[in-house]
């Protein structure tokens, strides 16, 4: 899972076993390791409206269940909320990177749609 911050807006970007496992076990979870603590973020389905706390070490985002199992299923690339307080959520599907990279990069992410550009900067 990436996650990518700015002052307004929070985006998740998640690789397919991740939607799989967001759709079938209702949250996905990263940690990232710093020199004082771990960083803890998730995603959950949740049945009310878009969300995102933060509580010490760990930022939960929280979006409505029928809107995150219909999203994993469909060619949906992305849902997008406006939380409260004026931040902007997106959670999207992470789709092979247009300049090429290791395998290791490209590996579980979403093909890019027909007629779109290729890794590589090549037209498909």
């Amino acid at each position: 899972m990436k996650l990518r911050m700015s002052s307004h807006s929070i985006r998740f970007r998640l690789r397919q076993s991740e939607v799989r496992h967001l759709a079938e076990v209702g949250w996905v979870e990263t940690t990232v390791a710093l020199a004082n603590g771990n960083l803890r973020c998730s995603l959950q389905l949740f049945e009310g409206p878009a969300q995102a706390s933060l509580s010490g070490m760990q930022l939960s985002v929280r979006i409505p269940s029928e809107d995150g199992k219909r999203w994993a299923a469909s060619t949906e690339v992305g849902l997008t909320y406006a939380l409260i307080g004026g931040t902007r959520l997106d959670v999207e599907k992470d789709f092979a990177c247009l300049e090429p990279r290791t395998e290791e990069a490209n590996a579980d992410t979403f093909l890019r749609p027909s007629g779109d550009v290729e890794p590589g900067g090549m037209k498909a």
